[in-house]
Parts: structure tokens; C-alpha cells; sequence
């Protein structure tokens, strides 16, 4: 009888021990990517402002991560989240506790005529040790560390999208840069041609006036005489 209670109990305490994990649901998406997993890390490792071959690029890229305040808070969560899942982790362990203290007291002869001269020092120490332990019978530490795990990850990623969200913001904005800079050398140097077009169209017109003037003319005419 004892024996079967005994089963019967380890049983009770056995499923309560057994949490409910968690499963993906399931999702269409395609079996692989179109690169291969080695390749694709690579390729989403790589710096890829870097293939433009740009030093200033580089160099306001490096900038901006050095000194930007979303990034530095995004930075901070991490660590923050990693020591909350630290603390929470811990807890599926045995938890030592320690206290020591010393006391040192003197008492007065004169009011104590009766101690020794050497005896009326008093040295007192203590040193005292806890030891607790909690049994997760029903799984909520596991649980718990479980989901502080998922956050910690969940802080990394979306460490990365500040990083990727940065220096992509970055890169686009120094790309507008150089299309403004080329639109207005590409304006200056039609505004040249435009310059030169209305010289030529200035002498011209100055030329053909001078033709067509009356002293104009009596040059040509004189220039036409027999006896010249």
C-alpha cells in the first residue's frame, strides 16, 4: 500500500514538473534561402558600404556609430537584459548566503576592579552561512529563464536593426549627397555652355548690325573702286 501511495505521489509530482514547451507554428515559407547559409552570413556579416570604395563614406559611417544616442541605449538594453537573465538563471541553483562580522569591546577597570589588567578586551566573531534551494516543482524557473533568454535574443536583433537602420539612413543620405553635387556640376556646366552659346549669339548679332550699317557700306564700296 505504501509503495503504491509512494508511486502514485512521485507520479503527481513527476507531470507537474513537465511544463507545457513552446512550438513553433508552422509557416509556408521556402525550405532554403537562395544562397547557401555559409554564403548568405557572409554576405550579411560583410560591410557592404564598404565596396563602394568611398573613405568618406567610411569614415561618417564609423562616426555615426561611434556617436549615436540610439545606438548607445540599444547597446545598454543588451547588457541590461543579459543581466536580468543572469539573475533569473541563477535561480535554477542552490543560493549561498554569507554574513560575517567582528566586535572588538573594551570594559573599564574602574568599573570592573575585579578583571584582570590583559582580560579586559573582549573579541567576539561570527560567521554565519545560508543555504537555500527551491525546488522547481511546477517549472516556473524554467519558464522564467525561458523567457528572460527570449528577451535577451529579442535586444540582440533589435540591437542590429538600429545598427542596420543607421548606417543604411547614413549611406543613403551621403548617396543624395553626391547625386546633389554632380546635378549642380552638371548645372554649372550647362550654365557655361549656355554663357558661351549667348556669347556667340551676342557677336553675331553684333557683327551682322556692323554689316549692315550705312558707314559699313562706304567701306565696302570704296574698297570696290577702280582707281583703288
Amino acid at each position: 500500500m505504501i509503495r503504491a501511495f509512494t508511486f502514485v505521489f512521485l507520479l503527481l509530482i513527476s507531470s507537474c514538473v513537465f511544463r507545457p514547451t513552446y512550438t513553433r507554428p508552422e509557416i509556408d515559407i521556402p525550405e532554403s534561402w537562395r544562397l547557401p547559409n555559409d554564403e548568405a552570413c557572409c554576405h550579411a556579416n560583410l560591410r557592404w558600404w564598404t565596396q563602394f570604395g568611398d573613405p568618406v563614406l567610411d569614415a561618417l559611417i564609423l562616426e555615426a556609430l561611434e556617436n549615436n544616442n540610439d545606438l548607445q541605449v540599444a547597446i545598454a538594453s543588451v547588457d541590461r537584459f543579459y543581466g536580468q537573465y543572469r539573475s533569473v538563471y541563477s535561480q535554477l541553483f542552490p543560493q549561498i548566503y554569507g554574513v560575517a562580522s567582528a566586535l572588538r569591546m573594551e570594559n573599564s577597570l574602574q568599573a570592573n576592579p575585579g578583571l584582570l589588567k590583559g582580560l579586559h578586551f573582549m573579541n567576539e566573531f561570527m560567521v554565519l552561512l545560508t543555504c537555500a534551494y527551491e525546488l522547481d516543482i511546477w517549472g516556473k524557473l524554467h519558464a522564467a529563464s525561458d523567457a528572460a533568454l527570449a528577451l535577451y535574443l529579442g535586444q540582440i536583433q533589435a540591437r542590429r536593426t538600429v545598427v542596420l537602420t543607421l548606417v543604411s539612413e547614413v549611406a543613403n543620405a551621403y548617396m543624395i549627397l553626391r547625386q546633389y553635387d554632380e546635378q549642380l556640376k552638371i548645372a554649372r556646366e550647362t550654365l557655361k555652355s549656355f554663357q558661351q552659346s549667348l556669347q556667340l549669339m551676342t557677336d553675331r548679332f553684333v557683327g551682322e548690325r556692323f554689316l549692315n550699317c550705312p558707314l559699313s557700306r562706304l567701306v565696302r564700296r570704296w574698297t570696290q573702286l577702280p582707281f583703288k
